[in-house]
């Protein structure tokens, strides 16, 4: 550590995971039970928080807000994002966490990609229900719940349907708006090496001519395809990447800006510091030291 910082430490939270056999997680969180303060943290899983009762101040990524009863907030994998509760107000808040490899779909397909589906989906969004939805929003909930609990034979398969019908309602109610695939497989068989060979040379000096290489296309129809497919090009995706590991940096180390934009891939820490206050709307240094306000 060096000496005279303090630096935040950001945890990143292992307890789902693809070698699980069921990587599913469903609970309540009550203050009156137990104090509900969950610090920044971040995990390759996805989160559904419903608050049942009460208001609990929220974090995501550089951003801090209030929810209340009847709020409904979906984080993606690799948000940064932190739930406190006041101690004076009951508060009750519906967690549902799963790998997107539960589901089976290319409703969340991540071509093995971790970064993907949170490029491509809407920044994260609170929504008010309106009363039926919450009341079916719940029910399902519940039922993935009960479900998790009882270990009942053939429970997987009865949670795993909960999940798929609170997606599809979550996506007809326009609540979440996720990135489906549409494309075929032939038009998608270049895009997982792709995705690939940029997430392990992200820190590297790496521009479109060396994807076309790697995909044996040409230069200006790998740049058509890569848009084609994600409706993002290629530098949009290379800057996500390259951000998501700076702020994995700045939370769990206490590398320099510097530092950090050399082992991220920006020629310079200027250069990163303009991407990262485009992309995340705050600079570096800011979103390492900002504290959330209990």
């Amino acid at each position: 550590m060096k000496k005279g910082r303090i630096i935040l430490m950001l945890i990143f939270e292992n307890q789902l995971n693809n070698h699980m056999e069921f990587p599913v997680e469903a609970f309540i969180q009550d203050n009156s039970i137990q104090e509900v303060s969950v610090p920044e943290h971040w995990h390759e899983c996805f989160e559904l928080l419903y608050i049942l009762e009460g208001e609990a101040l929220q974090r995501v990524n550089a951003n801090t807000f209030e929810v209340k009863s009847g709020d409904f907030l979906f984080l993606y994998n690799g948000d940064i994002h932190a739930t406190y509760c006041s101690n004076n107000v009951k508060t009750r808040i519906f967690v549902l966490k799963f790998m997107p490899s539960v589901i089976h779909s290319d409703f969340l397909n991540t071509y093995g990609s971790k970064y993907l589906i949170p490029f491509l989906s809407p920044d994260y969004s609170i929504s008010h229900l309106t009363d039926v939805q919450k009341s079916i929003i719940q029910k399902l909930f519940s039922q993935i719940e009960s479900e998790i609990v009882t270990e009942n034979s053939g429970y997987q398969l009865f949670v795993r349907g909960y999940i798929l019908q609170l997606l599809g309602f979550l996506t007809r109610e326009e609540i979440v708006l996720p990135f489906i695939n549409s494309h075929t497989y032939a038009e998608n068989k270049n895009l997982e090496s792709i995705l690939a060979y940029i997430e392990t040379n992200f820190n590297k000096d790496l521009n479109l001519g060396d994807i076309s290489m790697i995909s044996n296309m040409n230069y200006s129809y790998t740049s058509r395809y890569f848009k084609q497919i994600t409706g993002k090009n290629f530098k949009q995706y290379l800057d996500y990447v390259r951000i998501a590991e700076v702020n994995r940096l700045l939370f769990e180390t206490d590398h320099t800006i510097t530092e950090i934009a050399n082992l991220c891939g920006f020629s310079s820490s200027q250069t990163l510091c303009r991407t990262y206050k485009r992309l995340m709307g705050i600079s570096p240094s800011k979103m390492r030291n900002q504290p959330i306000q209990n």
